[in-house]
């Protein structure tokens, strides 16, 4: 998949002036929504102010340059080329070298990185890893904004003040697209993850590391499977907690 950095691509639309902090919002809007349809807003907004910034970026291939229309598959949702800058700046010492040498050079720098990461991951006593754990729980504090029904075989449908999405663990898929595209944990599924595994806490483990099918369920010290039992009526719900300040100030962010 090849995409335009859209900080370049801002740069050129600058240049083609169609300048403004309105567009340069609407255009960075239209680059970071999940769905086609908020896709469609953004760049109807963005149409609204100027006929002539809208007709520059229609003619690019949307599969380029906005979240919408990535393709699933890879996990990937990033917009800029951060990673290949990081990189470039990493081997900057190196490149200037003759190829044997910058290779040796890039080789020696990368195994001293490694040893740094093992001597971190040694000391680490979770099967998950920290970044992942800080993420799960910056969602949970996040998800007392969301309330889930549960319909069966894994699916929720999950509510917060202005929007409603579609869950479905099993096949780890939710309507806003997020988890699709990026593999990592949303507001809404984890908080449809907290309400199946709330009677059942012995699921969390494997259900963070994968989804496990009926086979793959953890059996207890007696060698009875752990099976969850389906809800009747409405999902009981974990006592809501208030969000912390990171949390908070995440909110005021989006909102």
């Amino acid at each position: 998949m090849t995409t335009i950095c859209v900080k370049h691509l801002y740069a050129n639309f600058r240049d083609a002036s169609h300048r403004g902090v309105d567009l340069k919002e609407k255009l960075w809007q239209a680059a970071t929504t999940y769905t086609k349809r908020d896709f469609g807003v953004a760049m109807e907004e963005l149409k609204a102010l100027s006929q002539p910034a809208y007709d520059y970026l229609k003619v690019i291939d949307p599969s380029q340059w906005t979240k919408s229309s990535f393709n699933t598959f890879p996990k990937f949702d990033l917009v800029v080329n951060n990673l290949s800058e990081c990189f470039n700046a990493y081997i900057l010492q190196a490149r200037d070298k003759p190829i044997v040498t910058m290779v040796e050079t890039i080789r020696k720098k990368l195994m001293r990185r490694y040893q740094l990461k093992r001597e971190v991951i040694d000391k680490w006593e979770n099967t998950i890893t920290p970044w992942i754990v800080a993420k799960f729980e910056l969602m949970h504090d996040l998800s007392i904004y969301f309330t889930p029904t549960y319909a069966g075989c894994g699916q929720f449908e999950i509510h917060n003040a202005s929007r409603q999405y579609v869950v479905d663990l099993e096949k780890r898929t939710c309507s806003c697209l997020r988890w699709d595209m990026t593999g990592h944990f949303t507001t809404s599924n984890v908080r449809a993850f907290i309400a199946l595994i709330a009677n059942n806490p012995i699921y969390a483990e494997d259900a963070l590391l994968e989804s496990p099918s009926h086979p793959e369920w953890k059996t207890s010290p007696t060698g009875q499977t752990n099976q969850l039992q389906a809800p009747v009526g409405r999902v009981k719900m974990l006592a809501k907690q208030q969000p912390s300040k990171q949390s908070a100030r995440l909110m005021g962010h989006h909102s």
